[in-house]
């Protein structure tokens, strides 16, 4: 603007910038010279039309949060009680199961490694929520400690009343091998 209208302003030590302490509405720049004449009704009308709006997609962000809640539901990772004499492997190796339900389908996820085994055992148990679930045996293969620079294998199973089973071995398994698994199985 090209009027010449007197400011008052200070100077901010720490910054060296100018603040204005008092102003008169005609120093504001940007401010229109026609601004008497501002049709205040209508952008308050447009501010409350803009709110309504808002209202009414918070309610339907809520209603698809609530839609999305009740079609997928999530145990996240659960420890696995193991069974006497059968160890996790270590704290960063602790056998864990995740259960997830999304619209109707299942999805079991075990993970971890353990040891004290020297044969096939059961090691533990899943929970009655995921037993109900399993409906018949599930058998996955998984890798274990090399033998002498050989890879070894080993058959497991997740059973239908929810015992999960190390079944056989391509090796002679010590207390002390590393025994993982890391599966997810469409249920």
């Amino acid at each position: 603007m090209n009027k010449e209208v007197p400011a008052i302003f200070m100077q901010d030590p720490k910054t060296g910038e100018n603040v204005y302490v008092v102003s008169h509405v005609d120093y504001v720049d940007g401010m229109p010279d026609d601004f008497e004449d501002y049709d205040l009704d209508g952008l308050q009308d447009n501010v409350s039309t803009i709110n309504d709006n808002l209202g009414s997609v918070q309610s339907q962000i809520n209603n698809l949060q609530s839609q999305i809640s009740s079609m997928v539901k999530d145990t996240g990772w659960q420890n696995i009680t193991l069974n006497s004499g059968i160890t996790s492997y270590s704290t960063s190796w602790t056998p864990q199961y995740r259960f997830i339900t999304i619209n109707g389908v299942s999805f079991l996820s075990l993970k971890g490694a353990v040891k004290g085994l020297t044969g096939a055992a059961t090691i533990g148990t899943l929970p009655s929520n995921v037993v109900n679930k399993i409906t018949d045996i599930r058998p996955f293969i998984q890798s274990m400690s090399n033998t002498n620079g050989t890879p070894n294998f080993n058959r497991w199973s997740v059973q239908p009343n929810g015992n999960i089973n190390l079944e056989y071995s391509t090796t002679t398994i010590t207390n002390t091998q590393w025994i993982s698994f890391d599966i997810t199985i469409m249920l």
